[in-house]
């Protein structure tokens, strides 16, 4: 609903003078962590910035819980882009014991992982990596959907618009009209055709990376009834490739930290 922006720059003199600038977020908040840039060790512990609040869609009258992220790192890449990635510690703390990654190249059909694996739930890491060109058609996942798979979220990115989306209006919540969108700054071309599409689940919460450079957050759940999803059977669905483009798939189950 709405935009934050980045400024990068040098300061000279306690003179902040701007070299680039664009939007830091396609979802709705975001409060930047503390810390320096020392890598952080598994036994480390710092700050993390979280946040979720009330607010009011445009349009859709009084709701529930609508300021929210997860935590991630804001940093610059090699070639001083502003990049965003999920935080080095769900690597490292939070992959839950024995939820061994599941890996799939996608084919000619799509796959669900759901109960044939440890790769469920509603706190999940899930990457998906593909490589080929297309100029039309989209890659992606179906996420939270119910047990007989008709209501779900679909986290993709779309060759022809050049644009990672969430698309809610499979989800069976009031906001069902509601497709957010986030164009990948240069187009994919910049990364070699490359598309890497990072989706962290916590229960409602969602946070879906594109190449580590553009990021929507969003929130799924039946806002009146604030039913959220729960947990036990929450199914991933890969959805098929276009043609020329192959994706692998892995996925990791997380702990809830109460």
């Amino acid at each position: 609903y709405f935009t934050n922006e980045f400024f990068l720059g040098t300061i000279t003199d306690n003179k902040f003078k701007v070299e680039d600038r664009g939007l830091l977020d396609y979802g709705q908040y975001y409060a930047a962590r503390t810390g320096g840039g020392v890598p952080q060790s598994p036994n480390g512990r710092r700050v993390l910035f979280s946040a979720t609040g009330w607010h009011n869609p445009p349009g859709m009258g009084s709701c529930k819980t609508q300021l929210h992220l997860i935590p991630r790192d804001i940093k610059l890449d090699n070639k001083g882009r502003i990049t965003f990635n999920p935080i080095p510690e769900i690597a490292h703390t939070l992959r839950k014991p024995g939820s061994a990654a599941f890996e799939l190249s996608a084919g000619a059909a799509g796959r669900y992982i759901d109960g044939a694996t440890t790769v469920k739930g509603s706190s999940l890491e899930l990457h998906l990596n593909c490589s080929g060109a297309a100029n039309t058609g989209t890659v992606g996942l179906q996420i939270l959907a119910h047990a007989d798979k008709s209501k779900y979220t679909t986290v993709g990115y779309d060759y022809g618009a050049k644009q990672l989306f969430v698309d809610h209006s499979n989800s069976g919540a009031q906001a069902s009209t509601i497709k957010q969108v986030a164009p990948l700054a240069g187009g994919v071309q910049s990364d070699g055709n490359a598309v890497e599409i990072v989706v962290l689940v916590d229960r409602g919460l969602v946070e879906s990376f594109l190449n580590r450079r553009a990021v929507i957050s969003s929130f799924v759940s039946e806002l009146m009834a604030e039913t959220t999803p729960a947990p036990a059977e929450r199914t991933v669905f890969v959805a098929e490739a276009p043609s020329g483009v192959t994706c692998t798939f892995v996925g990791y189950e997380l702990m809830e930290l109460m």
